[in-house]
């Protein structure tokens, strides 16, 4: 395989990846939505075919048991169910940590991959028996962001919390700046975080992006839905000549349907109080 050809791939599938995240998001809204899953199945099969086409064999067996697990939920007309939701969360982590090994000039291996594998083969065998409400067994999520070893690596950053940034006379505009590690932390409950913020009586948020260089698929997930929440009023920091990728990877995803980005707190803060 030629390196230009991999890369090729990587660029595609990243953009592919950002996709399938928002789909997934569209999904968890409305389980029962056969255009939502049916546009996940699209984009994951894409992933798997280019995949298979470069004989990438762990990444291909894995997006296939994926796409087959979704089939089966269309064929079985029944909802997605939240625990499948989280497993393909999980499936989406581990395309981004495989993308970025072959990046790295490694192979497509996981240790977690048949611990993966084996859990949306479960999933499936239960949603084939009826048993749409049964959890399944996943791997430890720590397995797809091994923790650093002690003494080894950068301290993770604390649960992002906002600060103050400006009083108008609607009420306060607050910042929230998350680094690294900051939307794992926070965990599921971060869109839930900024809806208590809004039900409190705040004007309007502006979440700091500039410190992020990446972002795993159940991260890009929580600030979708977290930008949802109130998005004439949120406003969201994004540095286009120092984080190309994430700033490509929005335009992917259309934020200007959805969410709206600017380079610094300026015309954030004239937007916010102009909305």
């Amino acid at each position: 395989m030629s390196e230009e050809l991999l890369n090729e791939f990587i660029f595609d599938a990243r953009d592919h990846l950002g996709v399938a995240a928002n789909q997934l998001l569209d999904l968890e809204n409305a389980p029962g939505s056969l255009a939502s899953l049916n546009a996940l199945l699209g984009t994951l099969h894409t992933i798997k075919g280019n995949s298979g086409f470069l004989d990438l064999k762990n990444l291909y067996q894995l997006l296939h048991h994926a796409e087959s697990l979704l089939q089966t939920i269309r064929e079985k007309r029944c909802d997605c169910p939240p625990p499948v939701i989280d497993l393909l969360l999980q499936v989406l982590d581990t395309v981004e940590a495989l993308l970025n090994r072959l990046e790295n000039g490694e192979a497509d291996e996981a240790d977690w991959l048949e611990a993966l594998n084996q859990a949306l083969s479960e999933a499936e065998a239960r949603l084939e028996s009826g048993e749409t409400d049964t959890p399944a067994e996943a791997p430890p999520e720590a397995a797809a962001r091994p923790a650093p070893a002690e003494g080894t690596g950068p301290a993770l950053p604390p649960s992002p919390a906002p600060t103050k940034l400006e009083e108008t006379p609607a009420g306060r505009i607050n910042l929230l700046t998350l680094a690294d590690g900051g939307l794992a932390l926070a965990g599921d409950g971060f869109p839930a975080q900024v809806e208590a913020l809004f039900r409190a009586g705040q004007a309007g948020l502006v979440v700091d992006l500039r410190e992020l260089a990446s972002l795993t698929a159940r991260e890009l997930k929580l600030l979708l839905a977290a930008g949802r929440k109130q998005p004439a009023r949120t406003a969201f920091l994004l540095d286009r000549d120092s984080q190309p990728d994430l700033h490509r990877l929005f335009q992917v995803l259309e934020p200007g349907d959805r969410l709206r980005f600017f380079p610094d707190q300026a015309p954030a803060l004239a937007y916010l109080k102009g909305s």
